[in-house]
């Protein structure tokens, strides 16, 4: 993710390989849901999902592999004046695992919010729509399964469900 006030932004979801998915049936998923949000997104944002796909070791959560995909780029195409960069949208992933007392669940951070989806500090219903209907389409998707990876619990579990936080949600840094 390039543009805005900030630096070069990642993010990173997973994917079960069993069954016959192919590493560009990810890639063509994440660049369907970035598609789907490109109307909320920033016109001075790119996102360009990676053309390369890092299998990994679940034990260790170690590259074992990598395949090569292709995807065009998102352009944000909301013009109205950018919120500031550190103010993002939230998808919360939930799973139905639970593993020491608490559900394994995941976040995809949405960046480049614009005061067009912003009401009085929280998200416009429009927006938190968008999201979910995104996230939503993501989730249903059956040439692709998502999952929530726990490095520390050497598991990964499918996504079941996600819904857009009802506030914005602030990142400063990533650990990617």
């Amino acid at each position: 993710m390039a543009g805005g006030s900030g630096a070069a932004q990642v993010g990173t979801m997973f994917f079960n390989t069993t069954g016959g998915l192919t590493a560009q049936d990810a890639a063509s998923a994440v660049r369907t849901f970035w598609s789907s949000l490109n109307g909320r997104i920033s016109d001075a944002y790119t996102l360009q999902v990676e053309s390369e796909v890092i299998t990994i070791d679940v034990a260790t959560g170690e590259p074992t592999s990598s395949s090569a995909t292709s995807t065009l780029p998102v352009a944000g195409i909301q013009t109205s004046q950018a919120l500031p960069w550190a103010t993002q949208g939230l998808t919360q992933w939930s799973t139905g695992a639970f593993i020491g007392g608490r559900r394994l669940r995941g976040r995809t951070f949405i960046p480049g919010t614009t005061v067009t989806d912003n009401d009085h500090g929280v998200p416009t219903s429009t927006y938190k729509t968008a999201i979910a209907t995104a996230a939503g389409i993501l989730v249903a998707d059956t040439t692709c399964e998502l999952v929530i990876y726990s490095r520390k619990n050497a598991t990964y579990q499918p996504v079941t469900g996600s819904a857009c936080w009802a506030k914005w949600a602030e990142l400063r840094s990533r650990r990617d």
